[in-house]
């Protein structure tokens, strides 16, 4: 399935079939600012052998079952406007944000499963609006995209890798969570979708986007690897928020503006940190 991402300068279409193997294969903005591919030397030991759990695929989801919940949860009920199984779009699962985001302490909407040990996840996202089909969001800080959570922290932990409207150009954003203290890194690449992966390897974790021009690997974080020292099991999953603002605090007046659309979310487990750079998993 091909799709063209409405409102976007693009001299092509996007390769987001839920069976799609291939990179977004759309030009990106001229002015992109790009990263150099992440070195999987930079990163720390991985699980040892004996202590690898069992293979991921069981939690993929191609959403191909309209109104199928499968494995998933929601953290929160209110973080989300609407969370729609293949109904809304065939084949999609659709997300719509209220107002609020993943920010320092904030939590927002975030559908997820539990995953134990080394993982990679793989997810196809566009960030379009409400009542627009894909042409992407106008307000500040609308993301989508992939989360993995620390659900033991006392203090909010986590990071994200994400695609939607910035402050101001489409792009990209990295984020990571700490005690409750968030530092983001965006990078503008001309549009508000992609391939996103999360993958974690022993004590570190690769954001990262799916490269337009080459079908590389564009760092979303300003290291190749964050160390994180998560216990083995984590929340991982599809979140989508809409800041509205670019403000401290997220807009408390307004309409949302988010409509996200995910074409397929792909478990997978490395064998290795260069694994972390492998295409995206097919189906």
């Amino acid at each position: 399935m091909y799709r063209c991402a409405l409102g976007l300068a693009l001299t092509g279409c996007l390769d987001f079939g839920p069976r799609a193997d291939a990179a977004v294969a759309a030009a990106g903005d001229a002015g992109a600012e790009d990263a150099a591919p992440a070195d999987p030397a930079d990163v720390g030991e991985a699980w040892p052998d004996a202590a690898r759990p069992p293979a991921l695929a069981a939690l993929s989801d191609e959403f191909d079952a309209p109104g199928a919940a499968g494995a998933w949860q929601v953290l929160d009920p209110a973080g989300f406007l609407l969370v729609d199984h293949g109904r809304l779009h065939a084949g999609r699962l659709t997300l719509r944000a209220p107002l609020g985001g993943w920010h320092d302490a904030r939590t927002a909407g975030l559908l997820f499963v539990e995953v134990e040990g080394d993982f990679g996840v793989d997810a196809a996202v566009v960030a379009g609006r409400i009542g627009a089909g894909e042409a992407p969001p106008e307000a500040l800080f609308n993301v989508a995209g992939l989360l993995a959570r620390d659900p033991t922290s006392p203090q909010e932990d986590w990071t994200f890798v994400g695609v939607g409207r910035l402050l101001g150009e489409l792009g990209v954003e990295g984020k990571v969570t700490t005690a409750g203290v968030s530092a983001p890194v965006r990078r503008r690449v001309g549009q508000a979708a992609g391939w996103l992966r999360i993958c974690r390897v022993g004590a570190d974790v690769a954001l990262l986007r799916r490269r337009d021009d080459d079908g590389g690997w564009l760092d979303a974080w300003e290291a190749p690897f964050v160390p994180r020292g998560w216990p083995a099991r984590v929340q991982v999953g599809v979140f989508a928020h809409g800041w509205n603002s670019a403000e401290a605090e997220p807009a408390t007046e307004g309409l949302p503006d988010l409509e996200a659309t995910v074409d397929a979310v792909r478990f997978w487990r490395p064998a290795s940190p260069a694994d972390c750079l492998r295409p995206p998993v097919g189906p």
